[in-house]
């Protein structure tokens, strides 16, 4: 039965990075589309209630669905890890993962704005998100807690 818990876990955390990514694009395209008035070609059932909406509220719209994503992703691995793993200090190392890279994207933003080179800073900033809108950090979480509690049965 656990090992179902955790194939489901890891379903799900695939689900929702597809989900996302899918999101992402049809937004982007709509963006596009508005920007330069064309008529819309795309149109999944479950964001048709964005058809209607202006660029600006489309652009906003992405802002508010980041830190979502991010959080629901960090909550995904969260409980993942806590199925794996006994031991609270992995899903610690999970919430620091999630705190330096936040910071990081946030800094590489703000140095954009400062520098005047907001694409650059916006780029690096979108990396860094992007891997917190991923299933990234359990991919490098969970063998490293494996390595370690194997060293740790061995001693």
């Amino acid at each position: 039965m656990r090992k179902i818990r955790i194939a489901a876990w890891i379903a799900l955390l695939i689900f929702v990075g597809f989900l996302r990514e899918n999101t992402f694009i049809y937004l982007n395209g709509l963006l596009y589309y508005k920007y330069y008035h064309l008529p819309s070609q795309i149109n999944p059932a479950y964001l048709s209630f964005t058809n209607s909406w202006d660029y600006n509220q489309l652009y906003y719209f992405k802002w508010i669905l980041t830190p979502a994503f991010t959080i629901l992703f960090w909550a995904l691995q969260y409980f993942l890890l806590k199925r794996l793993f006994t031991e609270k200090k992995f899903r610690r190392w999970l919430g620091v993962f999630y705190l330096y890279l936040f910071l990081l994207s946030g800094l590489a933003f703000g140095i954009g704005m400062i520098a005047n080179a907001n694409q650059t800073g916006y780029k690096f900033s979108r990396i860094f998100m992007g891997i917190l809108q991923s299933p990234i950090p359990c991919m490098i979480l969970i063998p490293i807690s494996y390595f370690q509690e194997l060293n740790k049965s061995k001693e």
